[in-house]
């Protein structure tokens, strides 16, 4: 009985220990994650030599003045309106096209079917910058250099292809027999993927959603 209860005590405390660990080491990563965002915070409200010379540490006395420097003289308000525009829309665009086609690709069989998905995979391997030129050379050919535009079409063109290779393998884990169901009610396959299969690709969509807008 001693030694039961000694290696159970054993036991018990080695699992305290690895629970206290793992709790320390999670405890550690929110603050490796959002000291830089504090960091970059206290840089905002410090002076230019206080900057250099307390670097790691809070302003001593905030200056607020920054940001409405930054606002007037830096053109960070216009720069925010870009921003916004031009992630957006770039958002809708590959949301409304990559989930039509990645559909397609999934659920219906019309002829080369196979040949056109690898295209769009094609444009995933090409690098980027060997793209920089012969884009520059279309977008000013087209009038739209220096317009929110040109950003918006060479965006969402950029991301279409892993838009659709994920939404594609989304809508491949999805029962065959709910779109199946909906034609046999009488939809169509747009009435189909709109009102049975986008709405259970919430997910897929938010995974696009949250890398096209990291990509924008």
């Amino acid at each position: 009985m001693p030694g039961i209860l000694d290696s159970s005590n054993t036991r018990g405390a080695a699992g305290r220990l690895s629970r206290l660990l793992t709790y320390a080491l999670l405890a550690g990563v929110p603050v490796v994650t959002l000291y830089p965002l504090v960091w970059m915070l206290f840089g905002s409200l410090k002076s230019d030599a206080e900057f250099y010379t307390n670097i790691w540490g809070p302003p001593t006395v905030p200056i607020w003045q920054n940001y409405r420097d930054a606002w007037a003289t830096g053109g960070i308000g216009r720069s925010f309106v870009n921003s916004l525009v031009v992630t957006g829309s770039t958002v809708a665009i590959v949301l409304a096209c990559t989930s039509l086609a990645a559909y397609a690709f999934a659920t219906i069989s019309f002829p080369g079917r196979i040949f056109f998905f690898y295209l769009f995979l094609i444009s995933m391997m090409v690098p980027q910058a060997v793209l920089v030129i012969p884009t520059f050379t279309v977008v000013s050919q087209l009038g739209l250099v220096n317009t929110r535009l040109s950003l918006v079409l060479v965006y969402a063109a950029g991301q279409m292809g892993f838009g659709t290779f994920i939404l594609r393998a989304y809508f491949l884990s999805l029962p065959r027999d709910l779109s199946a169901a909906a034609l046999i009610d009488g939809c169509t396959h747009f009435g189909a993927f709109w009102r049975v299969m986008l709405p259970l690709a919430r997910p897929g969509l938010a995974a696009v959603l949250i890398f096209t807008s990291m990509a924008a």
